[in-house]
């Protein structure tokens, strides 16, 4: 199995190169991240709602959490509030992925290296 460098989605059939795309995401490797980046997607994905994006494709994994997965990511987790993503609560707020670090507000805002998205 491979990891998704997206959303830590972890069992990809595939690596993620051109023509694999995340069931988790949804992205298209070889055509989204040609465009943006790993961190760019990873921050539309997670201010559009963290949602399981193929469902059309294939059901989420049974429990699936979109919060836990992005730990597979190496994250450092720190707690202050509570905020909601994928229409789950979760108190986790600060995420650091891959060298960026993403603050997730009690507001519903996304703060991504002081760039502030909506992620209502």
């Amino acid at each position: 199995m491979f990891l998704c460098p997206v959303c830590g989605y972890n069992q990809l059939q595939h690596p993620p190169v051109e023509g694999t795309i995340c069931p988790s995401c949804y992205t298209e490797f070889g055509y989204d991240d040609s465009r943006r980046s790993y961190a760019e997607l990873r921050a539309e994905w997670i201010a559009n709602g963290s949602q399981w994006e193929g469902i059309n494709v294939m059901p989420p994994p049974f429990g699936w959490n979109p919060v836990e997965q992005l730990k597979n990511l190496q994250p450092t987790i720190g707690s202050v509030g509570f905020i909601q993503i994928g229409g789950q609560h979760v108190s986790s707020t600060q995420v650091r992925l891959l060298g960026q670090t993403i603050r997730l507000v009690a507001n519903d805002m996304l703060d991504w290296n002081q760039s502030q998205f909506n992620a209502a």
